[in-house]
């Protein structure tokens, strides 16, 4: 192993050079210039130096000679890397004492080679200490060599050795240069038989040519005549065909193009096409003009306008007619009016999107208004506590204000946009639907009873009689299609005094007196995972064919453009209830002071025990707090299996206050009627988003038991309470 400092300021080089020596098993330090290597060499024992010449600051001569005239210095042999550019690189390094010299770019074995020799003879002339000290003349100078007679000989050997490696270098180029003349005096000489076979193949063009001008004139005849066919087809054409030159001005405007326009023919020669608006005149001579001279084009659309100014969609195609005699440079186009077309496409994407939008903010609306519910159940009860002046009310207020912004949110997501004509009159709900009776027993068949249940009062309302009537039967007949084994189509109207917790918790609604329409059948129930959908425009669950889908949807439209609003209700295996709310006509008789009087009222109370069966959580946690606000006792259940075991434990109570759907194998009225049947003191009341007529009538409400619809308001569920309790 020998040890190496290298003095090279070019990083990339000197870790290039280090890597492969010390690959080759020596031990190298690396300088980065000759201030440093100075500074390394008295304390690193080094058996060789290898320096660049070219370096910032010293050179590798003035490196070369500073070392050699050190302490230890003179007997380390020192190789220099030169690229032999200049003859003096070795007078100088002779000069300076320098022991080899290498040739850049080096091979690595070479310069390993050197090495070896190197370290090799300063072992072999290490006894002798003669300092030599001779004056030469080299290119007009004189130089003082030191070197003594071996390092001089060790260079003009490894000079010598560069020399003989160039010879053979340029030998070989030499030899490269006679095989490539060789190669280019064949390569003459095919050249010249290329010329030769071309000159030949010319001439044979050219009689080629003298027959080909006489086949052309012969079909200038015949293309004169397909021009001839060609005028007859365009001035047939039912769609618009013109003729443009390269720079955009029409030479040929047929009559479907000025029938479908509305400018003659001399109007647009040599100018423009006037359909096409100024705006646009850059980007239609750029794609359709200019573009058809190289390609032709199928169906690009571009706007333009009639000459009464009517905007139109046009699907144009082009071809180049680049030359024909009769049109030299030019590009012709066919028109096609889509404008209708693209307005049914736009109508089908409104469609799609207005069914994306109801997909996105069904669910969103639906947690949001029961969350709303809960809420304002709560606020309803807090109210109760406070006086109505209290600085607390203010804040119930406050907060009954930001549920309302809230439902007003939600009602604004789930809003359809409406624009059909209404004419509106002043009907009576009731005698409509009462004058309607044989039309819908008729529609409904005979498998299905009709039962109409009606209010003394007025049901006067403000809506188009064709479009409620409408409704009233797309409502039927989807009932029916429900029932198709029989059963009870129940239709109810009444009116009723909607308050702000109300209107608040049901986003779509605003407080006031309403005129309802209740459509109840006893059909399968509509599942809920496509309830929220059963409104959106083209969605049906019938087979193909035999429904289009906008039934429900035309109703929601009209409700919710003569002010009212549509929501369903619906069990699996029970039936659905559809709720039509319109305002109540203003000559009906003026609004209640329904409101007003609720608050007045004080809600009835009680100390009895009551068992409270409800599935939902977020409800069945609010009837608790409602009904122990009351001054009850309440124990709740979320089954009916349940509240089985809670009675069969020998628990009192005094009422039994449960839901009809229920989760299990037992719903609510079965088990209204196995507590009628096992206890038959306990009173029995039950909730259903049903009405009470539909569920005495059809849906088998066991006897003594009563019925409280929902929704329903915190006073209406005390009073029910203590009617129930005090039967």
């Amino acid at each position: 192993m020998v040890k190496i400092l290298v003095v090279e300021d070019s990083r990339t080089q000197a870790e290039k050079l280090k890597f492969f020596l010390e690959d080759a098993g020596h031990e190298v330090t690396v300088a980065g210039d000759a201030a440093e290597a100075i500074s390394m060499f008295p304390t690193g024992r080094f058996d060789i130096v290898i320096s660049d010449i070219v370096m910032p600051g010293q050179s590798g001569y003035d490196l070369c000679r500073t070392l050699k005239a050190s302490r230890g210095g003179r007997d380390v042999p020192f190789i220099l890397l030169s690229s032999l550019s200049d003859p003096m690189d070795i007078i100088r390094g002779l000069e300076c004492g320098a022991d080899n010299f290498l040739t850049k770019p080096y091979d690595p074995d070479t310069l390993l080679g050197r090495i070896s020799t190197a370290v090799q003879n300063r072992r072999l002339r290490h006894e002798s200490k003669i300092k030599l000290g001779v004056e030469v003349f080299f290119l007009g100078q004189a130089f003082t060599i030191t070197s003594d007679k071996e390092q001089i000989l060790d260079l003009l050997i490894s000079t010598f050795e560069d020399i003989v490696r160039t010879n053979h270098q340029l030998r070989a180029s030499q030899s490269q240069l006679a095989e490539a003349k060789a190669q280019i005096e064949g390569h003459a000489r095919h050249l010249e038989q290329v010329v030769q076979q071309r000159t030949t193949a010319l001439e044979e063009v050219n009689r080629s040519l003298e027959n080909e001008i006489a086949d052309r004139s012969r079909m200038a005849d015949s293309l004169r005549e397909s021009n001839a066919l060609l005028s007859a087809v365009i001035s047939s054409s039912p769609l618009p065909i013109y003729v443009l030159d390269t720079d955009g001005n029409v030479s040929l405007w047929s009559a479907a193009a000025q029938k479908a326009f509305g400018w003659s023919v001399n109007e647009v020669l040599g100018k423009p096409p006037p359909f096409i608006e100024e705006a646009n005149r850059h980007a239609f001579l750029r794609d359709f003009v200019k573009a058809a001279v190289t390609r032709d084009f199928e169906g690009s659309e571009i706007a333009g306008r009639t000459r009464d100014g009517k905007a139109i969609a046009l699907r144009i195609s082009g071809a180049s007619l680049v030359g024909d005699p009769d049109f030299p440079h030019s590009v012709v186009h066919v028109a096609e009016d889509i404008t209708e077309r693209k307005l049914i496409d736009r109508q089908l994407v409104h469609a799609q999107k207005m069914e994306a939008v109801g997909q996105l903010t069904g669910g969103v609306a639906h947690d949001f208004n029961n969350l709303l519910g809960v809420v304002m159940g709560n606020l309803d009860m807090i109210a109760e506590m406070f006086p109505q002046k209290s600085d607390v009310q203010g804040m119930i207020d406050a907060a009954m204000q930001a549920c309302q912004r809230g439902a007003t949110l939600t009602r604004q997501l789930l809003a359809f946009s409406r624009r059909q004509s209404l004419n509106a009159e002043l009907i009576d709900a009731s005698t409509a639907v009462s004058e309607m009776s044989k039309l819908l027993s008729t529609a409904l068949g005979e498998n299905i009873t009709l039962n109409l249940v009606a209010t003394a009062e007025p049901c006067l309302i403000m809506a188009d009689r064709a479009q409620f009537e409408s409704a009233i039967m797309n409502l039927a007949v989807n009932a029916a299609h429900a029932m198709s084994a029989g059963g009870t189509l129940t239709v109810e109207t009444k009116v009723l005094t909607l308050g702000d917790d109300y209107a608040s918790a049901h986003a779509e609604m605003e407080p006031g007196e309403y005129v309802l329409l209740e459509i109840t059948d006893t059909g399968s129930g509509i599942p809920p995972e496509i309830l929220d959908r059963v409104f959106e425009p083209f969605f049906t669950t019938k087979p193909e064919g035999k429904g289009t889908g906008l039934g429900l949807s035309q109703v929601f439209g009209f409700v919710r453009q003569s002010g009212g609003n549509v929501n369903i209700y619906s069990e699996v295996g029970v039936g659905t209830t559809v709720r039509v709310y319109f305002p109540r006509a203003a000559n009906a008789g003026g609004r209640r002071p329904g409101v007003q009087a609720e608050a007045e009222h004080q809600a009835e109370r009680g100390s009895e025990a009551i068992l409270l069966v409800e599935d939902n959580a977020g409800m069945r946690q609010t009837l608790v707090a409602q009904l122990k606000n009351l001054g009850y006792q309440v124990v709740d259940a979320a089954n009916a299996e349940t509240a089985l075991e809670m009675l069969a434990g020998g628990a009192h109570f005094d009422l039994l206050f449960t839901d009809i759907v229920m989760p299990g194998s037992m719903s609510g009225l079965e088990l209204a009627r196995l507590v009628g049947q096992r206890y038959p003191k306990l009173k029995v009341l039950v909730s259903s988003g049903f009405p009470g007529a539909a569920i005495s009538g059809s849906m088998g409400l066991p006897a003594g038991a009563q019925f409280l619809n929902k929704p329903y308001r915190y006073k209406d569920l005390a009073k029910k309470i203590r009617e129930v309790l005090q039967a």
